[in-house]
């Protein structure tokens, strides 16, 4: 009885079933177009993972529909070969897409922006033979000006208000007068001097003997800083080489010379005995240092050098001196 019923169904099959489909074939053999979203077969799906001639199956289907495409139908169909298209065309698009070429570094891309522009000129410098002697004269300043000096303008400063040391400053330029008019008239300044005779003439009779600096504020008559070392380099003599003498601070063999020539025209000399007048000297130093208490320090904070830095500033300001 079995036997009679297994025939039966074979025949039924046999009859039932497409002469070119067998039972090894499976529903996406059928199906090609329906899986492949009824477009012709390109040359990137010539074959998918049996290994079947995929033309040869649409070439088989493409005039007629079968009962097994209706009964699968668009929207029932397996989603495999779907998958496997969707892979076979990523990476055909990553094979077909071409890599980006890195930009190349070219001769005008490695060129200085700044190559046209001018060049600043190196800064000049002043000869410094006795740099190992000035730099521990330097040394020597330094520690004056922090551990004497200064404490002493900051207490001084502490007792007087501003007003009263500058007006003490006021006074003791208004001494200066002598040497700023005698050189003024040797650098043939005419007109230099003769401002510097008016405002000496006005502050110290209006001005209460140089304390009041009534031709700056009131008749805008400026001082005329002139001194010999000046007058040495209005006449073409060079600053020689750099000199950092003990107490008096950065010079040059031009300026030293200059100093020893301001000596013989300055009145106290020859009015006060050199003891009070180191005495003097002294205190205009500490009311000329609580006026500027902190520009030194920021100099030498900014400084990678303090010692070169002073002696450039040095040579810099005197040259734009000479130059007025």
């Amino acid at each position: 009885m079995r036997k009679i019923c297994g025939i039966l169904i074979v025949s039924t099959l046999w009859f039932i079933l497409p002469p070119s489909l067998s039972f090894c074939q499976s529903v996406e053999d059928v199906c090609p177009d329906q899986a492949l979203s009824s477009e012709a077969p390109t040359e990137q799906f010539d074959r998918y993972d049996r290994g079947l001639d995929i033309d040869a199956v649409y070439d088989r289907f493409k005039y007629g529909r079968s009962v097994h495409q209706v009964k699968w139908g668009r929207h029932q169909t397996p989603t495999r070969i779907s998958h496997i298209s969707q892979k076979l065309i990523i990476a055909q698009a990553t094979r077909s897409a071409p890599e980006p070429s890195q930009p190349k570094d070219s001769e005008e891309d490695l060129t200085d922006p700044f190559a046209d522009e001018e060049t600043v000129p190196p800064l000049k410098t002043i000869y410094d033979p006795l740099e190992k002697i000035n730099r521990a004269f330097f040394y020597f300043n330094d520690k004056l000006y922090f551990w004497l000096f200064k404490p002493v303008a900051r207490g001084y400063a502490y007792i007087f208000p501003q007003s009263v040391r500058i007006s003490v400053r006021n006074f003791f330029d208004n001494l200066g007068f002598p040497i700023r008019f005698v050189n003024c008239v040797l650098q043939g300044k005419f007109e230099g001097a003769g401002r510097e005779a008016t405002r000496f003439m006005v502050n110290t009779t209006g001005g209460l003997a140089g304390f009041i600096d009534v031709a700056s504020e009131k008749m805008g008559i400026d001082e005329q800083d002139e001194d010999f070392g000046q007058t040495l380099g209005f006449y073409g003599l060079g600053p020689g080489f750099y000199i950092d003498w003990p107490v008096v601070g950065p010079s040059s063999l031009t300026d030293t010379v200059g100093i020893v020539g301001d000596t013989y025209t300055q009145p106290l000399n020859y009015v006060i005995e050199f003891k009070y007048n180191v005495g003097i000297r002294a205190y205009d130093i500490v009311n000329s240092t609580s006026l500027t208490i902190g520009e030194y320090e920021d100099l030498k904070r900014a400084a990678l050098d303090p010692y070169v830095a002073v002696r450039d500033a040095y040579y810099q300001f005197r040259l734009n001196k000479i130059k007025e």
